[in-house]
């Protein structure tokens, strides 16, 4: 992986080039925790580059922090506004001017050599501010946005600002229009990146890096089971329709219909986490069955994942 990153990040390099480079990752949530960002940024930082991580700061963390994968900068909050107010204007919208503002000001304090953007909602701001340095941009598309916006716009759960920011006609219209400008993309799958080369990127520019922990994070803990114990699946991540939370519930309700011995665990919340909840009650499938455990912090859940047999 740290060889086509390498490659995506500056382009003409390659997986043996030895230059220590300044790489800007724009995360458009808070830091940490992201599985995928840490996995990408470690990788980097491994290889010996200079990895700046840009994040959101709702919860009023400290403006810089030093991590192991790469350094935080997360946005200052506007003075003498309220909190809730802060976190409205903090938005990860296209073209927000919070988020240029801060970016361009990371990009020119560490010097960037690069800008890698994640997923649609601040490409265009990676962009705009890539344009005036004359940087790179690679965009880390863990999502394919248009569709994820369409599914939630199928299923109703659209919020009023949505007709906006995360309409569906809109968000296709902006993934067209900056594929072509994009010096390298990472996919999560071969799938995506077939879908974003049918748009127009170039098949030397797209790159797959899978959507997972390191592989010895998770075989550390690998669990062993006898043949007549359940079998264990686990699900972290946003609970929310687009998600496929629902079909893992159908899954094992008929798994269990079947006689098959099979318990899931599901890490994490979401707008949609009473549906789920409900879902499962109404096909039978109670605690022992599927644990529902909100929110879990970064090390707790990395264990809930390695003791799994199968993560969805």
């Amino acid at each position: 992986m740290t060889a086509s990153l390498t490659a995506a990040t500056v382009p003409g390099a390659s997986g043996s080039t030895r230059a220590r480079r300044r790489i800007v990752y724009l995360r458009d949530d808070e830091y940490p925790w992201d599985v995928r960002v840490e996995k990408i940024c470690r990788a980097l930082a491994d290889a010996g580059h200079d990895v700046h991580i840009v994040a959101r700061n709702v919860e009023g963390r400290a403006l810089r922090e030093r991590l192991p994968e790469g350094t935080v900068h997360r946005m200052p909050a506007l003075p003498l506004l309220p909190r809730a107010l802060d976190a409205l204007t903090s938005f990860p919208a296209f073209f927000n001017p919070r988020w240029i503002a801060h970016l361009d000001r990371v990009v020119r304090a560490v010097d960037a050599e690069a800008i890698i953007v994640r997923d649609l909602p601040l490409a265009p701001t990676a962009l705009a501010v890539a344009w005036k340095r004359h940087l790179p941009v690679i965009l880390d598309m863990a999502e394919n946005y248009p569709a994820m916006t369409q599914e939630t716009w199928d299923a109703g759960r659209q919020g009023p600002l949505d007709f906006l920011i995360r309409n569906p006609r809109i968000v296709a219209a902006v993934e067209r229009r900056i594929v072509p400008k994009l010096d390298a993309i990472l996919t999560v799958v071969e799938e995506s990146s077939a879908r974003v080369r049918a748009s127009g990127a170039p098949s030397d520019r797209v790159h797959v890096v899978s959507n997972t922990p390191p592989r010895v994070r998770a075989e550390s803990e690998m669990p062993r089971r006898g043949v007549r114990d359940a079998l264990e699946l686990v699900y972290l991540g946003l609970l929310e329709i687009p998600r496929g939370v629902g079909d893992l519930l159908d899954g094992v309700a008929l798994l269990r219909a079947r006689g098959a011995p099979v318990r899931a665990t599901i890490i994490g919340d979401g707008r949609d986490e009473a549906i789920f909840r409900a879902r499962a009650a109404t096909l039978g499938l109670g605690p022992e069955i599927v644990r529902f455990l909100g929110y879990v912090q970064r090390d707790e859940a990395l264990r809930l994942v390695a003791r799994a047999d199968v993560g969805v």
